[in-house]
């Protein structure tokens, strides 16, 4: 059972807690993580002050961050009151239960230097795929609202090689479909079956960026998803034929 979350210029359509409960885990490689607190330590040559982690889930990463700075304080705000619980406690992180869609009622006017949101947008899901990019479009721009002056939105994502952005429209048709016994055919190789997910190409997450007037100031990637020839064979069939994941720091203007 899905619930749905709604904000100023949100429509979302949210997973259920088992599905949530799978999501329990870190993303970043040790390498990744690495490279991100180089550029933070570069664009804050003090260090950045404050985080908030949309998304952040078990708080894991959120964590790291505090770990690697420790003059910093962090706010973690996230949907699942499952996941939230996951999170360890800590003096200078602050947790908030939450939907994405109602960022300005749960922050207000409060400024951060780093706003993180890793894997996150893909399933800011509507009930049309143009409702899914208005989502992103509501909540990035949200995002660069609380930035303090130098601050930077940084994004995690997976990114899908397609011609046209057409897997993304595939995938996307492909997991709304929520007629019972076909989400359950679907669902060991789409968790989000029977919700969605909107994953993008390269060219169509700094399309997004750019269109909402998002600068990339830093960028890095991680190589080619590794996979057998019968997992590339079937998605050829999706017009996907390659994933890996990107992180780009953004600032306004």
């Amino acid at each position: 059972m899905t619930s749905t979350g709604t904000g100023p210029d949100v429509d979302l359509v949210l997973l259920a807690e088992d599905q949530n409960a799978t999501f329990d885990s870190e993303y970043h490689r040790p390498a990744d993580f690495a490279a991100k607190v180089a550029h933070l330590k570069e664009l804050f040559p003090g260090g950045p002050k404050s985080f908030l982690d949309l998304g952040g889930g078990n708080g894991r990463f959120l964590d790291k961050m505090l770990e690697a700075f420790p003059e910093a304080t962090g706010t973690l705000v996230d949907v699942s009151a499952l996941l939230l619980s996951k999170n360890k406690p800590h003096p200078r992180k602050r947790l908030i239960e939450g939907s994405l869609g109602d960022l300005d009622a749960l922050l207000g006017d409060q400024k951060f230097d780093v706003v993180t949101i890793n894997w996150v947008l893909h399933h800011l899901v509507g009930p049309s795929y143009d409702a899914c990019t208005r989502n992103r479009a509501a909540v990035l721009t949200e995002s660069a609202r609380f930035l303090t002056p130098d601050g930077v939105v940084v994004i995690a994502e997976n990114m899908f090689k397609s011609p046209m952005n057409a897997a993304s429209h595939i995938i996307y048709a492909i997991t709304r479909v929520s007629f019972p016994p076909f989400v359950k055919l679907a669902r060991p190789f789409f968790n989000t079956a029977g919700v969605g997910v909107c994953f993008l190409s390269e060219p169509a997450w700094r399309r997004q960026f750019d269109d909402l007037g998002l600068a990339v100031v830093r960028e890095h990637f991680g190589l080619p998803w590794p996979c057998s020839r019968a997992t590339k064979t079937a998605l050829a069939l999706l017009l996907l034929y390659e994933r890996r994941h990107g992180h780009f720091y953004l600032r306004p203007g």
